[in-house]
């Protein structure tokens, strides 16, 4: 999520992202490796923060029946 607005030319450091919504750097990374997603609150936070819209931020993969649910 994190990393492709960084791809696209955002220049905001995990550092001031983490400073700026009050949460920590490793709270941060987890969102930039996909371990964890931000708080709905929080996500439209950041989405403000890099200037995207909040489903930017998210990447979904639709299952269908029988997929292995």
């Amino acid at each position: 999520m994190l990393a492709r607005k960084r791809e696209e030319g955002v220049k905001i450091t995990q550092t001031e992202i983490a400073k700026t919504l009050g949460v920590t750097r490793q709270q941060v990374n987890w969102w930039v490796t996909g371990k964890r997603t931000p708080r709905l609150e929080t996500a439209f936070e950041l989405a403000d923060i890099i200037g995207c819209r909040v489903d930017d931020l998210f990447e979904y993969t639709k299952k269908r029946i029988g997929d292995g649910l």
